[in-house]
């Protein structure tokens, strides 16, 4: 597949300048610098844009551009650091040593560069189940009782960068979290929105949040259709909707 990035890098450099160098005070010559002496366009149009971005091919792309910003890369390689980093920003760990501003513009270039690649992946690729999460419908919202909860949940893992330690979590860990928690979570907004056609009263975007949010969340919609059924709640028709199909990827 074609490389995925205007060969100019305007673009890139344009999305960089907002959410990377206006945070961290980078001058716009200096995210050139990095951006030109680090090759960095060249080492992405070399990599396979077939599937969905590897991070682990992608930082090492990164990796000049890296090292010219911090010498030093961290013992445990960039991607372990990135995951810790990430890490500590959602649990916060008193024996987790922060990184420096030179190491911290270091990670922060890289993490932006692979979320501008991810968030590219939904004009170039079909929707993965092992991948992507279920966007929630304005009117499942609008029935939602959680509504407001939801917003605030949705804006917190944009604000923590969730889903970028999803992603590079396969790289940084022996097991792959992102494949379990996001598969999961399809599978439970698949089973709330039947469930809904079933006449079940159930809340899709409680369903998606709290299966987005926890490792364990497959118990998370047998316990709330449980505690429906217990309450009395049955289906108007029992056997009268179609099964859905997930595909070949679960």
């Amino acid at each position: 597949m074609a490389f995925p990035i205007d060969p100019s890098g305007s673009d890139l450099q344009a999305f960089l300048q907002e959410n990377y160098a206006k945070k961290l005070r980078v001058s716009s010559r200096a995210l050139r610098d990095y951006l030109n002496q680090g090759h960095v366009l060249e080492n992405l149009a070399a990599l396979d844009w077939s599937g969905a971005t590897d991070p682990a091919a992608l930082c090492q792309a990164c990796a000049p551009a890296m090292g010219l910003i911090c010498a030093q890369a961290p013992a445990e390689g960039w991607l372990s650091r990135c995951y810790d980093y990430l890490a500590d920003g959602l649990f916060p760990d008193r024996d987790f040593i922060r990184p420096r501003l030179g190491e911290r513009k270091a990670l922060e270039l890289f993490l932006s560069i692979l979320e501008y690649c991810i968030k590219g992946e939904a004009g170039r690729l079909p929707h993965s189940l092992l991948r992507d999460p279920c966007p929630v419908t304005q009117a499942e919202l609008a029935a939602s009782r959680v509504q407001e909860e939801y917003r605030r949940f949705m804006e917190h893992t944009a604000q923590s960068r969730y889903l970028l330690l999803l992603r590079i979590a396969p790289c940084a860990l022996p097991y792959d979290p992102e494949k379990h928690i996001l598969g999961v979570h399809n599978v439970a907004v698949a089973m709330g929105r039947q469930a809904v056609q079933c006449g079940l009263p159930a809340d899709i975007p409680l369903i998606a949040a709290a299966s987005l949010a926890h490792p364990s969340a497959h118990l998370t919609l047998l316990l709330y259709l449980g505690v429906a059924l217990q309450a009395g709640y049955a289906p108007d028709r029992p056997c009268g909707c179609q099964p859905f199909h997930l595909g070949s990827g679960v």
